[in-house]
């Protein structure tokens, strides 16, 4: 009778701990989720970037970068900060498929159906597509 009590009490401990486990998990993956107002396809009238786009999806990011050409890069974090004027500062971490890590850094503006503007650029991307 005592084994079985301590069996159970053990069995207990582990289901505990693999709650806690999953659910820090779940919280972890939450923070870094794209949120659904950033996915869709992206682009912008500064003819310095005609014929490219960026594609942002719950789990990667699309450059087209001319010629038919493609970059794509795999999303590790999602971090978030909201600035003043509800515009929000976002630095998206990511890695291509030869493992090179990037960051995207951009300020979203949600009015008019939203807005980014990179740091490094003059020019404003519209979303053109929903995914």
């Amino acid at each position: 009778m005592k084994k079985n009590i301590a069996y159970m009490k053990s069995c207990k401990i582990v289901m505990i701990l693999f709650m806690m486990v999953a659910v820090s998990s779940c919280q972890f993956l939450s923070k870094n989720k794209v949120p659904p107002e950033l996915t869709g396809t992206w682009e912008t009238p500064d003819q310095k970037y005609s014929g490219r786009f960026l594609k942002i999806t719950e789990n990667e990011i699309w450059l087209g970068i001319g010629n038919n050409q493609i970059n794509k890069y795999v999303i590790d974090k999602v971090k978030k900060k909201d600035l003043k004027q509800n515009m929000i500062s976002y630095v998206i971490s990511c890695k291509n498929y030869e493992g090179d890590r990037f960051n995207f850094s951009f300020t979203y503006d949600p009015a008019d159906n939203g807005s980014i503007k990179f740091a490094h650029q003059k020019g404003i991307w519209k979303k053109t597509k929903t995914e």
